[in-house]
Protein backbone atom coordinates (compact mmCIF):
# COMPACT_ATOMS: atom_id res chain seq x y z
CA UNK A 1 0.00 0.00 0.00
CA UNK A 2 3.10 2.32 0.51
CA UNK A 3 4.56 1.45 -2.56
CA UNK A 4 0.98 2.63 -4.17
CA UNK A 5 0.68 5.60 -2.48
CA UNK A 6 4.43 6.24 -3.21
CA UNK A 7 3.91 6.11 -7.23
CA UNK A 8 1.04 7.76 -7.35
CA UNK A 9 3.41 10.98 -5.25
CA UNK A 10 5.64 10.84 -7.82
CA UNK A 11 3.13 10.73 -11.29
CA UNK A 12 1.71 13.75 -9.41
CA UNK A 13 5.17 16.13 -9.19
CA UNK A 14 5.88 14.80 -12.76
CA UNK A 15 2.57 16.05 -14.36
CA UNK A 16 2.94 19.24 -12.09
CA UNK A 17 6.75 20.04 -13.38
CA UNK A 18 8.15 19.77 -9.67
CA UNK A 19 10.38 17.32 -8.20
CA UNK A 20 9.20 14.47 -6.12
CA UNK A 21 10.28 14.69 -2.78
CA UNK A 22 11.37 10.64 -2.67
CA UNK A 23 13.97 9.70 -5.25
CA UNK A 24 14.45 6.23 -4.19
CA UNK A 25 11.20 4.34 -5.06
CA UNK A 26 11.71 3.60 -8.56
CA UNK A 27 8.89 1.34 -8.76
CA UNK A 28 6.11 1.47 -11.56
CA UNK A 29 2.90 2.48 -10.63
CA UNK A 30 0.64 -0.49 -9.47
CA UNK A 31 -2.71 1.41 -9.93
CA UNK A 32 -3.92 3.42 -12.88
CA UNK A 33 -3.81 7.37 -12.41
CA UNK A 34 -6.27 9.65 -13.88
CA UNK A 35 -3.52 12.42 -14.02
CA UNK A 36 -1.44 13.70 -17.50
CA UNK A 37 1.98 11.57 -18.03
CA UNK A 38 5.12 13.94 -18.36
CA UNK A 39 5.71 17.69 -17.96
CA UNK A 40 3.47 20.59 -19.26
CA UNK A 41 4.74 22.47 -21.16
CA UNK A 42 3.96 26.17 -20.83
CA UNK A 43 1.12 26.76 -22.59
CA UNK A 44 -0.46 23.65 -21.18
CA UNK A 45 0.47 25.28 -17.60
CA UNK A 46 -0.96 29.11 -19.08
CA UNK A 47 -4.26 27.11 -20.35
CA UNK A 48 -4.54 24.95 -16.92
CA UNK A 49 -4.21 28.44 -15.18
CA UNK A 50 -6.78 30.30 -16.96
CA UNK A 51 -8.59 27.12 -16.83
CA UNK A 52 -8.95 27.39 -13.09
CA UNK A 53 -9.44 31.27 -13.14
CA UNK A 54 -12.87 30.92 -15.37
CA UNK A 55 -13.73 28.47 -12.99
CA UNK A 56 -13.17 30.13 -9.78
CA UNK A 57 -15.21 33.23 -11.52
CA UNK A 58 -18.08 30.83 -12.24
CA UNK A 59 -18.25 29.48 -8.85
CA UNK A 60 -18.26 32.99 -7.62
CA UNK A 61 -20.49 34.69 -9.62
CA UNK A 62 -22.98 31.70 -8.63
CA UNK A 63 -21.91 32.52 -5.03
CA UNK A 64 -23.19 36.22 -5.59
CA UNK A 65 -25.94 35.98 -7.14
CA UNK A 66 -27.46 33.39 -4.48
CA UNK A 67 -26.30 36.17 -1.64
CA UNK A 68 -27.75 39.07 -3.81
CA UNK A 69 -31.11 36.94 -3.76
CA UNK A 70 -31.00 36.08 -0.10
CA UNK A 71 -30.14 39.30 0.86
CA UNK A 72 -31.97 41.28 -1.41
CA UNK A 73 -34.39 42.92 1.24
CA UNK A 74 -31.42 44.51 2.62
CA UNK A 75 -29.22 45.06 -0.71
CA UNK A 76 -32.14 46.84 -2.77
CA UNK A 77 -32.60 49.51 0.04
CA UNK A 78 -28.77 50.17 -0.13
CA UNK A 79 -28.30 50.06 -3.68
CA UNK A 80 -31.04 52.54 -3.93
CA UNK A 81 -29.63 55.09 -1.14
CA UNK A 82 -26.31 54.44 -3.12
CA UNK A 83 -27.67 56.19 -6.19
CA UNK A 84 -29.99 58.56 -4.26
CA UNK A 85 -26.55 59.49 -2.60
CA UNK A 86 -25.01 60.17 -6.08
CA UNK A 87 -27.60 62.42 -6.95
CA UNK A 88 -27.86 64.31 -3.81
CA UNK A 89 -24.36 65.04 -3.05
CA UNK A 90 -23.74 67.86 -5.92
CA UNK A 91 -26.52 69.54 -3.66
CA UNK A 92 -24.72 69.09 -0.86
CA UNK A 93 -21.29 70.30 -2.27
CA UNK A 94 -22.82 73.51 -3.31
CA UNK A 95 -24.40 74.18 -0.49
CA UNK A 96 -21.45 73.58 1.78
CA UNK A 97 -18.58 75.13 -0.60
CA UNK A 98 -16.69 71.46 -0.73
CA UNK A 99 -15.08 72.21 -4.08
CA UNK A 100 -13.78 76.16 -3.22
CA UNK A 101 -12.12 77.68 -0.62
CA UNK A 102 -15.23 79.80 0.58
CA UNK A 103 -15.34 82.31 3.44
CA UNK A 104 -18.51 81.48 4.85
CA UNK A 105 -19.50 78.16 4.22
CA UNK A 106 -22.35 75.71 5.65
CA UNK A 107 -21.26 72.73 7.80
CA UNK A 108 -21.51 70.04 5.82
CA UNK A 109 -24.25 68.58 8.26
CA UNK A 110 -27.04 71.28 8.08
CA UNK A 111 -26.24 71.09 4.03
CA UNK A 112 -26.76 67.11 4.07
CA UNK A 113 -30.38 68.37 6.44
CA UNK A 114 -31.06 71.00 3.81
CA UNK A 115 -30.77 68.41 0.58
CA UNK A 116 -32.54 65.96 2.70
CA UNK A 117 -35.39 68.07 3.18
CA UNK A 118 -35.78 69.07 -0.49
CA UNK A 119 -35.74 65.30 -1.69
CA UNK A 120 -38.67 64.63 1.18
CA UNK A 121 -40.77 67.80 0.22
CA UNK A 122 -40.48 66.86 -3.48
CA UNK A 123 -41.57 63.55 -2.83
CA UNK A 124 -44.45 64.52 -0.71
CA UNK A 125 -45.90 66.70 -3.28
CA UNK A 126 -45.68 64.02 -5.97
CA UNK A 127 -47.55 61.58 -3.93
CA UNK A 128 -50.39 64.11 -3.06
CA UNK A 129 -50.77 65.15 -7.27
CA UNK A 130 -50.78 60.97 -7.54
CA UNK A 131 -53.45 60.09 -5.01
CA UNK A 132 -55.64 62.78 -6.29
CA UNK A 133 -55.29 61.74 -9.52
CA UNK A 134 -56.15 58.43 -8.82
CA UNK A 135 -59.32 59.48 -6.62
CA UNK A 136 -60.29 61.02 -9.57
CA UNK A 137 -59.09 58.31 -12.07
CA UNK A 138 -61.55 55.80 -9.68
CA UNK A 139 -64.64 57.48 -10.19
CA UNK A 140 -64.60 57.18 -13.74
CA UNK A 141 -64.31 53.08 -13.24
CA UNK A 142 -67.59 52.12 -14.79
CA UNK A 143 -67.24 55.08 -17.61
CA UNK A 144 -64.39 52.84 -18.32
CA UNK A 145 -66.18 49.40 -19.02
CA UNK A 146 -69.17 50.86 -20.22
CA UNK A 147 -66.60 51.88 -23.04
CA UNK A 148 -65.07 48.70 -22.99
CA UNK A 149 -68.45 46.91 -23.94
CA UNK A 150 -69.30 49.59 -26.66
CA UNK A 151 -66.05 48.80 -28.80
CA UNK A 152 -66.54 44.79 -28.34
CA UNK A 153 -70.10 45.34 -29.85
CA UNK A 154 -68.52 47.33 -32.35
CA UNK A 155 -66.46 44.85 -33.12
CA UNK A 156 -68.83 42.12 -33.29
CA UNK A 157 -70.86 44.04 -35.20
CA UNK A 158 -67.82 44.95 -37.66
CA UNK A 159 -66.41 40.96 -37.80
CA UNK A 160 -70.42 39.55 -38.58
CA UNK A 161 -70.83 41.99 -41.27
CA UNK A 162 -67.35 40.99 -43.08
CA UNK A 163 -68.70 37.51 -43.16
CA UNK A 164 -71.42 38.10 -44.49
CA UNK A 165 -70.30 40.35 -47.36
CA UNK A 166 -67.65 37.59 -47.96
CA UNK A 167 -70.35 35.04 -47.55
CA UNK A 168 -68.65 32.64 -44.50
CA UNK A 169 -71.57 33.00 -42.93
CA UNK A 170 -74.34 31.17 -44.42
CA UNK A 171 -77.54 30.58 -42.83
CA UNK A 172 -77.44 28.74 -39.54
CA UNK A 173 -74.07 27.57 -40.36
CA UNK A 174 -71.06 28.80 -38.00
CA UNK A 175 -67.64 28.73 -39.32
CA UNK A 176 -64.16 29.00 -36.84
CA UNK A 177 -64.03 32.28 -37.20
CA UNK A 178 -67.48 33.47 -36.09
CA UNK A 179 -67.98 35.00 -33.12
CA UNK A 180 -71.04 33.95 -31.30
CA UNK A 181 -73.50 36.15 -29.43
CA UNK A 182 -72.75 33.36 -25.70
CA UNK A 183 -68.98 34.23 -26.10
CA UNK A 184 -69.42 38.12 -26.58
CA UNK A 185 -71.97 37.66 -23.07
CA UNK A 186 -69.52 36.17 -21.68
CA UNK A 187 -66.40 38.67 -22.60
CA UNK A 188 -68.99 41.21 -20.84
CA UNK A 189 -69.52 39.70 -18.23
CA UNK A 190 -65.91 39.27 -16.93
CA UNK A 191 -66.01 42.97 -17.76
CA UNK A 192 -68.56 43.84 -15.39
CA UNK A 193 -66.45 41.82 -12.90
CA UNK A 194 -63.31 43.08 -13.75
CA UNK A 195 -63.03 45.86 -11.10
CA UNK A 196 -60.86 48.97 -12.11
CA UNK A 197 -60.67 50.24 -8.46
CA UNK A 198 -59.49 46.42 -7.45
CA UNK A 199 -56.21 46.51 -10.11
CA UNK A 200 -55.59 49.96 -8.89
CA UNK A 201 -55.62 48.83 -5.06
CA UNK A 202 -53.64 45.79 -5.75
CA UNK A 203 -51.38 48.06 -7.75
CA UNK A 204 -50.90 50.51 -4.56
CA UNK A 205 -51.12 47.34 -2.00
CA UNK A 206 -47.67 46.37 -3.78
CA UNK A 207 -46.53 49.43 -3.67
CA UNK A 208 -47.02 49.31 0.49
CA UNK A 209 -45.25 46.76 1.12
CA UNK A 210 -41.99 49.15 -0.11
CA UNK A 211 -42.35 51.39 3.25
CA UNK A 212 -40.18 49.38 4.78
CA UNK A 213 -37.32 49.49 2.21
CA UNK A 214 -38.11 53.07 2.36
CA UNK A 215 -37.05 53.32 5.85
CA UNK A 216 -33.99 51.44 5.04
CA UNK A 217 -33.22 53.39 2.64
CA UNK A 218 -33.44 56.86 4.23
CA UNK A 219 -31.09 55.39 7.19
CA UNK A 220 -28.64 54.40 4.27
CA UNK A 221 -28.91 57.87 2.56
CA UNK A 222 -28.26 60.01 6.09
CA UNK A 223 -25.18 57.94 6.85
CA UNK A 224 -23.65 57.80 3.36
CA UNK A 225 -24.90 61.49 2.75
CA UNK A 226 -22.86 62.98 6.48
CA UNK A 227 -20.12 60.59 5.40
CA UNK A 228 -16.80 62.66 3.11
CA UNK A 229 -17.84 63.32 -0.49
CA UNK A 230 -17.10 60.69 -2.98
CA UNK A 231 -15.02 63.46 -5.30
CA UNK A 232 -12.48 64.07 -2.26
CA UNK A 233 -14.30 67.74 -0.95
CA UNK A 234 -12.42 70.32 0.75
CA UNK A 235 -11.08 69.05 4.14
CA UNK A 236 -10.96 65.31 2.76
CA UNK A 237 -8.81 63.02 1.40
CA UNK A 238 -9.54 62.87 -2.33
CA UNK A 239 -9.34 59.68 -4.49
CA UNK A 240 -6.81 59.25 -7.07
CA UNK A 241 -5.98 56.62 -10.15
CA UNK A 242 -8.18 53.76 -10.63
CA UNK A 243 -11.42 54.38 -7.97
CA UNK A 244 -10.92 58.19 -9.14
CA UNK A 245 -11.38 57.39 -12.92
CA UNK A 246 -14.27 55.27 -12.12
CA UNK A 247 -15.87 56.48 -9.91
CA UNK A 248 -15.74 60.07 -11.97
CA UNK A 249 -17.67 57.29 -15.05
CA UNK A 250 -20.39 56.72 -12.49
CA UNK A 251 -21.08 59.75 -11.61
CA UNK A 252 -21.06 60.74 -15.29
CA UNK A 253 -23.35 57.90 -16.09
CA UNK A 254 -25.85 58.29 -13.26
CA UNK A 255 -26.10 61.99 -13.45
CA UNK A 256 -26.18 61.64 -17.09
CA UNK A 257 -29.16 59.01 -16.94
CA UNK A 258 -31.34 61.26 -14.49
CA UNK A 259 -31.29 64.16 -16.68
CA UNK A 260 -32.62 62.42 -19.61
CA UNK A 261 -34.98 60.56 -17.87
CA UNK A 262 -36.33 63.53 -16.20
CA UNK A 263 -36.70 65.33 -19.90
CA UNK A 264 -38.67 62.19 -21.06
CA UNK A 265 -40.91 62.44 -17.78
CA UNK A 266 -41.85 65.57 -17.87
CA UNK A 267 -42.16 65.97 -21.70
CA UNK A 268 -44.78 62.32 -21.27
CA UNK A 269 -46.63 64.12 -18.16
CA UNK A 270 -46.81 67.74 -19.80
CA UNK A 271 -48.49 66.27 -23.10
CA UNK A 272 -50.94 63.54 -21.00
CA UNK A 273 -51.60 66.67 -19.12
CA UNK A 274 -52.49 69.04 -22.08
CA UNK A 275 -55.20 66.49 -23.51
CA UNK A 276 -56.61 66.30 -19.85
CA UNK A 277 -55.36 62.67 -18.78
CA UNK A 278 -56.23 62.66 -14.71
CA UNK A 279 -53.12 60.18 -14.60
CA UNK A 280 -50.38 62.05 -16.47
CA UNK A 281 -47.93 62.50 -13.30
CA UNK A 282 -48.44 58.62 -12.39
CA UNK A 283 -47.70 58.36 -16.34
CA UNK A 284 -45.18 60.39 -16.20
CA UNK A 285 -43.12 58.66 -12.88
CA UNK A 286 -43.33 55.80 -15.02
CA UNK A 287 -41.94 57.01 -17.65
CA UNK A 288 -39.00 58.14 -15.40
CA UNK A 289 -38.30 54.80 -14.25
CA UNK A 290 -38.79 53.20 -17.25
CA UNK A 291 -36.33 55.06 -19.42
CA UNK A 292 -33.72 52.67 -16.98
CA UNK A 293 -34.70 49.85 -19.44
CA UNK A 294 -33.68 50.70 -23.04
CA UNK A 295 -35.92 50.53 -26.15
CA UNK A 296 -38.59 48.08 -23.85
CA UNK A 297 -38.77 50.52 -21.26
CA UNK A 298 -39.23 53.70 -23.56
CA UNK A 299 -41.72 51.54 -25.82
CA UNK A 300 -44.00 50.31 -22.32
CA UNK A 301 -44.38 54.10 -21.16
CA UNK A 302 -45.78 54.85 -24.43
CA UNK A 303 -48.28 52.29 -24.30
CA UNK A 304 -49.36 52.12 -20.72
CA UNK A 305 -51.78 54.86 -21.11
CA UNK A 306 -53.28 54.21 -24.19
CA UNK A 307 -55.84 51.81 -23.21
CA UNK A 308 -57.16 54.53 -21.15
CA UNK A 309 -56.84 57.35 -23.52
CA UNK A 310 -58.70 54.83 -26.04
CA UNK A 311 -61.39 53.55 -23.76
CA UNK A 312 -62.25 57.48 -22.97
CA UNK A 313 -64.95 58.68 -25.60
CA UNK A 314 -64.05 61.97 -24.16
CA UNK A 315 -60.56 61.88 -26.82
CA UNK A 316 -60.87 62.96 -30.20
CA UNK A 317 -58.51 60.67 -32.87
CA UNK A 318 -55.98 63.94 -33.20
CA UNK A 319 -55.80 63.60 -29.06
CA UNK A 320 -54.72 60.12 -29.21
CA UNK A 321 -52.53 60.38 -32.25
CA UNK A 322 -50.64 63.37 -30.10
CA UNK A 323 -50.92 61.09 -26.81
CA UNK A 324 -49.04 58.72 -28.48
CA UNK A 325 -46.88 60.14 -31.01
CA UNK A 326 -45.65 62.96 -28.38
CA UNK A 327 -43.65 60.45 -25.80
CA UNK A 328 -42.93 58.42 -28.86
CA UNK A 329 -40.75 60.58 -30.54
CA UNK A 330 -39.53 62.57 -27.44
CA UNK A 331 -37.97 58.97 -26.23
CA UNK A 332 -36.19 58.34 -29.54
CA UNK A 333 -34.78 62.15 -29.34
CA UNK A 334 -33.50 60.87 -25.90
CA UNK A 335 -32.00 57.83 -27.01
CA UNK A 336 -30.89 58.40 -30.43
CA UNK A 337 -29.62 62.31 -29.73
CA UNK A 338 -28.59 63.15 -26.00
CA UNK A 339 -27.69 60.04 -25.07
CA UNK A 340 -24.72 60.13 -27.10
CA UNK A 341 -23.94 63.89 -26.14
CA UNK A 342 -24.92 63.69 -22.62
CA UNK A 343 -23.90 60.23 -21.68
CA UNK A 344 -21.25 59.01 -23.88
CA UNK A 345 -20.08 55.87 -24.43
CA UNK A 346 -18.18 55.88 -21.35
CA UNK A 347 -20.88 53.17 -19.97
CA UNK A 348 -21.88 51.75 -23.17
CA UNK A 349 -23.99 47.92 -23.61
CA UNK A 350 -24.10 45.97 -25.97
CA UNK A 351 -28.03 45.29 -26.48
CA UNK A 352 -27.72 41.54 -26.33
CA UNK A 353 -26.05 41.94 -22.68
CA UNK A 354 -28.72 44.45 -22.02
CA UNK A 355 -31.56 42.26 -22.48
CA UNK A 356 -29.11 39.49 -20.38
CA UNK A 357 -28.88 41.67 -17.70
CA UNK A 358 -32.48 42.69 -17.79
CA UNK A 359 -33.68 39.31 -17.39
CA UNK A 360 -31.03 38.35 -14.91
CA UNK A 361 -30.94 41.08 -12.44
CA UNK A 362 -35.49 40.52 -12.81
CA UNK A 363 -34.75 37.10 -11.83
CA UNK A 364 -33.09 38.37 -8.61
CA UNK A 365 -34.81 41.55 -7.25
CA UNK A 366 -38.17 41.53 -9.58
CA UNK A 367 -39.11 43.97 -10.93
CA UNK A 368 -36.89 46.55 -9.36
CA UNK A 369 -34.13 44.43 -10.51
CA UNK A 370 -35.21 44.46 -13.76
CA UNK A 371 -35.23 48.89 -13.44
CA UNK A 372 -31.76 49.02 -11.95
CA UNK A 373 -30.36 46.04 -14.32
CA UNK A 374 -28.89 48.33 -16.31
CA UNK A 375 -27.13 51.24 -14.46
CA UNK A 376 -25.48 48.51 -12.02
CA UNK A 377 -24.01 46.15 -15.50
CA UNK A 378 -22.99 49.61 -16.80
CA UNK A 379 -20.75 50.29 -12.95
CA UNK A 380 -19.59 46.87 -13.03
CA UNK A 381 -18.49 47.31 -16.17
CA UNK A 382 -16.29 50.55 -15.83
CA UNK A 383 -15.09 48.48 -12.81
CA UNK A 384 -14.29 46.32 -14.84
CA UNK A 385 -12.05 47.78 -17.73
CA UNK A 386 -10.33 50.20 -15.11
CA UNK A 387 -9.07 46.89 -12.98
CA UNK A 388 -5.58 45.94 -14.06
CA UNK A 389 -5.84 42.38 -14.93
CA UNK A 390 -6.67 40.69 -18.65
CA UNK A 391 -9.60 38.78 -17.12
CA UNK A 392 -11.63 41.73 -15.80
CA UNK A 393 -11.01 44.16 -19.04
CA UNK A 394 -11.80 41.25 -21.30
CA UNK A 395 -15.23 40.74 -19.47
CA UNK A 396 -15.68 44.59 -19.95
CA UNK A 397 -15.21 44.17 -23.51
CA UNK A 398 -17.77 41.19 -23.73
CA UNK A 399 -20.01 43.59 -22.18
CA UNK A 400 -19.56 46.49 -24.05
CA UNK A 401 -19.53 44.28 -27.62
CA UNK A 402 -16.19 45.39 -28.96
CA UNK A 403 -14.96 41.44 -28.60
Amino acid sequence: MGQQVSCMRDRYYVAMDEPPLDQESSAPPTVPSVLPSGYLTSLEKNVDQRIRTLCLVICASAVIAAAAYYLKGILIPFVLALALSYLLTPIIDILSCAHCKCKYSMPRAIATIIAFAIALGTLFVIGIIVGDSIARFTANAGMYRARMEHLLNMAYNATRDIQQELGMSNGGEHTAADMDVASLDAIKEFMRRLSVTDIILTFLGSAAHMTEDVIYILLFLVFMLLSHSPHGAHGTTPKTGFHAHADEQIYTYIRGKVLISTWVALVHSSILYLVGQELWLVFGLLAFWLNFIPNIGMFTAVCLPMPIIVLDPKYSSIEIAVAFFGPLISGVVSKDVLEPIVIGGGAGLHPVIVLLAIMLWGSVWGLTGMVLAVPMTAVCRIYLANTNHPLTRWMASVLSGSR
